[in-house]
């Protein structure tokens, strides 16, 4: 039986821009993205905010490191679907989006 975090995946547009086109873990997709958001310095800083919704419906308030500025990257605002800003938490919401699993 194959464990959850060993299956692969290849990403699709505008992702395997940022992460390249070979077959991967979810794992290692997320490292490779938060080393480009830190690469382009698209963290944001204290006194930031940005809202999101939990699983839950529920409304959260992301502060400071935890925003992701997109829109200043044309890339990472494609990947967002055009959002200026968003949550760390969204990530990998927005990640799975742009997979397609290698079987």
């Amino acid at each position: 039986m194959v464990r959850a975090i060993d299956i692969k995946y290849y990403a699709l547009e505008p992702l395997n821009e940022i992460v390249g086109n070979s077959k991967m873990t979810t794992g290692k997709i997320t490292q490779k993205v938060w080393k480009y958001i830190d690469k382009k310095n698209l963290k944001g800083v204290t006194g930031d905010t940005c809202k999101y919704k939990t699983k839950a419906g529920k409304t959260n308030t992301a502060k400071g490191g935890q925003v992701i500025w997109c829109g200043d990257d044309p890339l990472m605002k494609e990947l967002c679907g055009g959002k200026k800003k968003i949550a760390m938490m969204e990530l990998p919401g927005i990640i799975h989006k742009h997979l397609e699993r290698v079987d």
